[in-house]
């Protein structure tokens, strides 16, 4: 029998990445759903017979009306976002019908917000993999890979570099603009110590073809989800840049104005939407490349990176998460409740999926 699968954000930069994905390494029928039919409609027609669309604004949609949208459907994926200011309405839905679930959430609150249905979804007898993007994501499983290897280690650094945005939209920049606008928390020396956001410049190898490039520290959800996972962490850290540095200095700025015009959301759309041309012409020029490079060292000074490259971050992300939602769809990963990419994926399996697709790894001893 035809499996079905239900993407909830079908139709934006990253919900299509996924349903190509999905249309390209599955048999299964896809249901996009959006706010706009006529990017609903272009989306069909690119993908074929095998795709349908269905409006739908998940901001507006209750729990019991989802569930009855997702009576024959065996996953469903939550791509929309920003998942800071989105209840978990679709997991809550899933959880009532009873059918698995897969998200790209990046947002450390959101994280924790759906954790804490875990027991809910253990009980219906649902897989919910969460935070199955590019970081947190694929950054997750590097980690839990090298820990394998290092079982001592307790020292994680994250850095992370996109060409342009990314190849992504107003969701993508207006995540970005509300991670920068506060401090936040990472673990130094086993201890969570505030960090301001777009700080402490610093230069990262991430290998061909990406080179040598400057990254500042960014809040990811992963920081509190590894250190959570492996217990045995005193240092969890991230940082993030942009090419050209040009857009750093940009975001840099944005992180030094007042709190109070930072955290207004009138002023974060108002910037976006201005910015977001911009942005989209200039990538036409830089491309929409991601570089991850992961570092874990034990105490004593033995340590691994790890790296990963993709030339297109929304392919990427909608690499990741088609790979991980088809272990979900053909039983590899089945274990009810609501889950962490390192604690669920099978590092080998994944890898070989995501190399499959076009990614490239490395690892190297430190």
């Amino acid at each position: 029998m035809t499996q079905s699968i239900l993407i909830v954000g079908g139709t934006g930069h990253i919900g299509l990445a996924v349903a190509r994905d999905l249309w390209r390494n599955t048999d299964a029928t896809l249901i996009l759903t959006g706010r706009r039919r006529q990017k609903g409609e272009a989306a069909v027609a690119e993908l074929g017979r095998r795709s349908s669309f269905l409006p739908l604004d998940l901001t507006t949609t209750t729990v019991d009306e989802l569930a009855k949208l997702l009576r024959n459907v065996d996953l469903a994926i939550q791509c929309v976002g920003p998942f800071r200011t989105l209840p978990p309405t679709l997991l809550a839905a899933c959880i009532v019908a009873g059918v698995d679930y897969v998200d790209v959430c990046d947002d450390r609150r959101a994280t924790e917000i759906r954790l804490g249905l875990h027991d809910a979804a253990q009980a219906a007898g649902i897989t919910a993999l969460i935070d199955t993007g590019t970081f947190p994501g694929i950054d997750n499983v590097l980690v839990a890979d090298a820990l394998t290897r290092l079982p001592q280690a307790d020292d994680v650094r994250l850095y992370f570099v996109c060409a342009g945005s990314g190849n992504g939209g107003f969701g993508v920049l207006e995540t970005t603009f509300i991670a920068v606008s506060t401090s936040y928390a990472q673990l130094i020396d086993g201890t969570w110590q505030p960090t301001p956001s777009f700080r402490s410049r610093q230069v990262v190898d991430f290998g061909a073809p990406m080179g040598r490039r400057p990254v500042y520290n960014f809040e990811v959800p992963e920081l509190s989800s590894l250190a959570r996972t492996f217990p045995q962490l005193q240092r969890c850290t991230s940082k993030f840049g942009t090419i050209p540095e040009l857009w750093n200095w940009a975001t840099a700025g944005v992180a030094r104005l007042p709190a109070s015009v930072r955290r207004n959301p009138d002023f974060i759309h108002d910037a976006i939407t201005f910015t977001l041309p911009w942005v989209h012409r200039l990538d036409r020029l830089t491309g929409g490349a991601i570089g991850i490079r992961v570092e874990v060292r034990t105490p004593d000074k033995q340590g691994e990176a790890l790296g990963f490259y993709a030339p297109s971050t929304s392919q990427a992300v909608g690499w990741a998460a088609g790979a991980a939602a088809c272990l979900v769809l053909d039983g590899t990963i089945s274990k009810p409740g609501v889950h962490l990419p390192e604690t669920l994926i099978p590092p080998r399996e994944y890898f070989a999926a995501l190399t499959v697709r076009g990614g490239r790894f490395s690892r190297i001893a430190l």
